[in-house]
């Protein structure tokens, strides 16, 4: 007895390309034009290595999450003027300068200053302005 299958010959074509496309759709797409998790300077674009130059001396270090987290102010440069920009980029540069330990000592100060009550939070930041505003 001869089996004949279910699906007219003639809609077989169309069949397979469906399966194929969901076949194509299911398949993860890694390698396919999307950015490596961990990008090396080079790999970054025009525009990131422009928004993120500070950095590009140690950028091959960090951590992929680091990178990452990075990787994400570049959409924030985007949307700002030069003055702004300017800013973004001394502050990142001025980061990048910190010791390791100096960076954790400022994560933990600015934990700090987020947990103070909304009245002592501002004055922190006041006497922190006024006192950055003294210091070349």
């Amino acid at each position: 007895m001869s089996r004949r299958s279910a699906v007219p010959s003639s809609s077989k074509p169309g069949l397979f390309a469906a399966l194929l496309l969901a076949g194509l759709f299911a398949m993860p797409l890694t390698g396919w034009g999307t950015p490596p998790a961990s990008p090396s300077w080079m790999q970054l674009s025009a525009e990131q290595r422009a928004a993120l130059a500070p950095l590009a001396h140690d950028w091959d270090r960090y951590s992929p999450a680091k990178k990452q987290q990075m990787l994400n102010l570049v959409d924030d440069y985007q949307g700002l003027d030069a003055v702004q920009r300017q800013r973004m980029q001394q502050r990142l540069k001025s980061w990048s300068e910190l010791t390791p330990q100096q960076q954790e000592e400022a994560r933990n100060n600015w934990k700090h200053l987020q947990e103070l009550p909304p009245a002592e939070r501002a004055a922190a930041i006041d006497r922190l302005k006024a006192h950055s505003a003294t210091t070349p």
